[in-house]
């Protein structure tokens, strides 16, 4: 491996770790407050299981995940925007409450920054979906 390509695979692999651990940090601040005793407590679970289950997906040791992990990473950065949403209109303000929203913001700008750095990747996706669709080839 050369030393760019040695250094490419390095800050992917930052970014993933950081990915990950945002994504379980959060995970695990919204379980703790979670409970089954209403629909709020429910919610914060079932937002726990989203961060929980896409932060696995992530760095699942399967081809398709790896393929498509930019997906993942949007779908982490949606869940957290999401989350953000539901707080600024209906959430509790105290210091768990903004520190997780601080995850959050974080989570989003390293999810942003990772998809940012495949985006080659990710056209040369796209332009082979495209070719392989009827109306994507040139007319012959």
């Amino acid at each position: 491996m050369s030393g760019t390509a040695y250094r490419d695979h390095r800050i992917k692999v930052g970014l993933t770790v950081s990915i990950v651990a945002l994504a379980l940090t959060t995970a695990v601040i919204h379980y703790t407050i979670g409970g089954f005793g209403s629909l709020t407590g429910l919610m914060f679970y079932g937002n726990a299981a989203a961060y929980a289950f896409l932060a696995g997906a992530l760095v699942a040791p399967i081809a398709i995940a790896q393929k498509y992990a930019f997906l993942t990473r949007l779908a982490l950065a949606g869940v957290a925007a999401a989350t953000i949403v539901g707080w600024v209109l209906f959430g509790a303000r105290y210091d768990v409450a903004y520190l997780s929203k601080a995850i959050e913001v974080a989570l989003i700008a390293v999810a942003f920054a990772a998809t940012y750095r495949d985006r080659h990747a990710i056209l040369a996706l796209v332009q082979s979906a495209r070719r392989r669709l009827p109306f994507g080839r040139a007319a012959a």
